[in-house]
């Protein structure tokens, strides 16, 4: 094999070892060190020393992947950590393209230059996020002095969710200034930020043309997804189609190729540098992000690398070259898939096409071979980020993806004869009318069944087979020593492995779990019995969050759930509903029991999404199945004419022995009401755990072993509050709280109740 290629290899081994921070990864290194430098040895004292100068350089690999791995900066949050919740004053330089106008304010991330607190310099020159009430006329640039309270970044900790402390790790980000006060540091603005202004013009210009269209357009085109709606995005992620949501490489790739079609009258010289530069100019309008140079990276690569062999050379390298100064890089989605997408384009597609063509006609077989190559190397990634494989997006890809390409052109053309000739606005109609008719039809897509396949969370181990998988059925060079008998018994042991593990992760026998869910100020619980059978209890409901869609979804789906049985919403009150929509959007509802008082609205919102969706206003005492022997039990229902958080279900899990109960945000007044409930083995306390719920009498009554408080981190309200935590640890509870553990796992089996916490026990969800 290329010994490029296995250098590469080493160096991604090394430098992932380092970041780890982790006995094990290390020793694995110095094994892997030790048999290089051994083998070289061998091989310079047998003669051969052209296999012993390569030994040596995947050693170098290895030792510069393991260096550049130690040189990635400390993680920015415990960096700070030790200053959280002191008064500071920082100095620093705003990152042009991450300042955000909200109705309540501005926030922006900025460059540290110089942190104080009580006249002590912090050591510290990373980045932070600022909040502030302030409104400026125009968009904040270039230096500024804050003051406020620092704070530690705000996250949620679910399984299946968005990994925002990894985010934040990568980015360098290590804290939070709330309410800051800001002054601006007069000067004059510098190259990045007039290209950042003219970034946010053209978006606005896209927008109040186009309406949201517009805005979508404006994220394919300049970068950046903050102002696409959930629906947008739901559609754009089932059909397969997320990595077109900002600046890809498949779009600079199209411009390439419009540009060298535009440019074809000039000498091929001339016409490759022209086209180079406005490549270069067009990256740095959207910012020079760094996926935006990635995908400028790979197309430039995939363009003028010359033959395979050169390409594949060139990848490897720019790979090790971007991680030596960025070794972070080597765990963000962007640059392992922007990395895998062009992988599959260099070796996969040679050998793609030539099969395909043997019974699709060409036409057909390229525009196939193209999309198969750039999903099959990133299969792994998606499984382990998202939890399901869009099925769909093959067939997406080559009905949707020519039009959202043609779009993005037709935006560009309108934004630069906008530009250079005030006219220009039409095109921009076009494309906007052409992205509303592929949304239309990507929301039909998406409704076919089997659509996608939700496969849950697999072993580390399972890519390892799934690449060498991949290597042995496409034959590729580094495999064709194998004959045909043993190449095919090994495709099918390997394809037999792979099975096997998704299908023991599908039907395994479990023992009965509740999760109960990270979703800050407000509840979701989900309860899942050994046959399989899923309860969720209330969705959670945050302002400009939609935790049904980023929280209770990718959760379910995380471990292996496309459906939900049952779904109970206690009351109305948006901390317990506002995540329903997003939810119904995701995933399958069979079931669906709401209190007689509950918003009409929210019902249909269920019911536009999961059609067959059965709508239940329960009856006190009514029970429904969960599987084999487990039973959701409505305790108690809201009197006549009640409001507030007093019309709300109680609801109880019972399975084998074991129950759990959820009263919702009762008062205390409808806690003396419930009777002759006998022992709970947990107890979502109330309402948070607010002053005066779970009294001593309702506790004795129901003598709970674990007592679950759902709250949100530094919540203004005080949840939860000191004498209900005292009532509990009186009454000999386990109390776990959302708001310091994260979610929270209970597991009811042989070997008695046991509790994880997602912040500490992350291995065991």
């Amino acid at each position: 094999m290329n010994a490029v290629y296995l250098g590469t290899l080493c160096f991604l081994a090394g430098c992932y070892s380092a970041l780890q921070h982790q006995i094990p990864y290390f020793a694995a290194a110095g094994v892997l060190a030790a048999a290089l430098f051994v083998s070289g040895a061998i091989f310079y004292i047998r003669g051969s020393k052209e296999h012993g100068f390569t030994c040596i350089v995947l050693l170098f690999f290895l030792c510069l992947g393991l260096v550049s791995g130690f040189r990635a900066p400390e993680d920015a949050a415990k960096e700070l950590a030790p200053y959280y919740g002191r008064q500071v004053q920082f100095y620093g330089k705003i990152e042009p393209e991450s300042v955000k106008k909200h109705e309540y304010g501005t926030s922006f991330i900025a460059e540290c230059v110089q942190i104080e607190s009580d006249s002590e310099v912090l050591p510290y020159r990373q980045k932070i996020r600022i909040f502030t009430t302030a409104t400026f006329e125009d968009w904040p640039t270039g230096m500024v002095w804050c003051s406020g309270r620092l704070e530690a970044l705000s996250s949620f900790r679910n399984p299946g969710g968005f990994d925002s402390n990894s985010w934040n790790r990568v980015q360098g980000i290590g804290g939070s200034i709330r309410k800051a006060e800001v002054t601006l540091q007069p000067g004059s603005s510098g190259m990045w930020e007039y290209l950042a202004a003219r970034n946010r013009q053209l978006r606005q210009r896209m927008t109040e043309a186009a309406g949201q269209q517009g805005a979508l357009l404006g994220a394919m085109v300049l970068g950046g997804s903050a102002q696409i709606d959930e629906e947008s995005r739901r559609l754009f992620t089932d059909n397969g189609l997320a990595h077109l949501l900002s600046v890809s490489g498949s779009h600079l790739v199209v411009l390439t190729g419009f540009l060298m079609l535009l440019f074809g009258r000039l000498p091929s010289r001339s016409r490759a540098i022209l086209t180079g530069s406005c490549l270069v100019l067009y990256a740095a309008l959207c910012g020079c992000r760094p996926p935006v140079m990635r995908a400028l990276l790979m197309s430039l690569i995939l363009l003028y690398g010359g033959s395979g062999a050169a390409k594949g050379n060139i990848l490897c390298l720019s790979a090790v070259v971007m991680l030596i100064f960025k070794p972070l890089w080597l765990s963000d989605a962007g640059f392992l898939l922007s990395f895998g997408a062009a992988a599959g384009l260099i070796w996969l597609l040679p050998v793609i096409k030539s099969r395909l063509s043997c019974f699709l006609p060409l036409w057909l077989s390229e525009a196939v071979a193209v999309t198969v190559a750039a999903q099959l190397p990133v299969v792994p990634f998606m499984i382990a980020w998202f939890h399901q494989l869009p099925l769909i997006s093959l067939l997406s890809n080559i009905l949707l993806t020519p039009v959202l390409e043609l779009s993005v052109l037709l935006t560009i053309s309108a934004m630069v004869l906008d530009t250079l000739f005030g006219f220009g606005i039409f095109l921009l109609q076009v494309a906007a009318f052409l992205v509303q008719q592929v949304l239309l039809q990507a929301e039909l897509l998406a409704s076919l069944p089997w659509g996608r396949l939700v496969i849950g969370t697999l072993p580390g181990w399972c890519a390892v087979i799934y690449y060498f998988w991949l290597v042995v059925v496409l034959d590729l060079a580094c495999v064709q020593f194998l004959r045909n008998k043993e190449r095919h018994l090994l495709i099918g042991f390997l394809t037999v492995t792979l099975v096997g593990v998704l299908l023991w992760s599908k039907f395994a026998p479990q023992p009965l779990t509740a999760y109960f869910l990270d979703v800050g100020q407000g509840d979701s619980a989900v309860v899942v019995t050994p046959s399989g059978a899923t309860a969720v209890i209330d969705t959670g409901g945050l302002k400009n969050y939609d935790t049904g869609s980023r929280i209770v979804a990718p959760f379910l789906r995380s471990i292996g759930k496309d459906k939900v049985d049952v779904l109970l919403l206690s009351h109305g009150d948006f901390d317990h509903v506002g995540g329903v929509a997003g939810l119904a959007a995701n995933i399958g509802i069979d079931r669906i029991i709401v209190p007689p008082d509950l918003a009409s609205e929210i019902v249909r919102e269920v019911l536009h999404f999961s059609r067959d969706c059965v709508v239940v206003h329960p009856q006190e005492g009514q029970q429904y199945s969960l599987g084999d022997e487990g039973l959701l039990s409505v305790v108690s229902m809201p009197e006549a004419g009640s409001s507030g958080n007093d019309a709300c279900i109680v609801a109880a899990v019972d399975y084998a022995g074991h129950k759990l109960l959820f009263p919702g945000d009762i008062s205390t007044d409808r806690e003396a009401q419930l009777q002759q409930l006998g022992h709970v083995e947990v107890l979502k306390v109330a309402h948070h755990g607010s002053k005066g719920i779970s009294s001593d009498e309702f506790l004795q009554q129901i003598h709970p072993s674990v007592a679950v408080i759902s709250a949100g981190c530094g919540n203004s309200y005080g949840h939860p509050h000191p004498e209900t935590l005292q009532r509990l640890q009186e009454a000999n509870a386990t109390v776990l709280r959302t708001d310091q553990l994260g979610a929270v796992k209970i597991v009811f089996d042989d070997d008695g109740t046991k509790c994880y916490s997602y912040v500490y026990h992350k291995q065991y969800f």
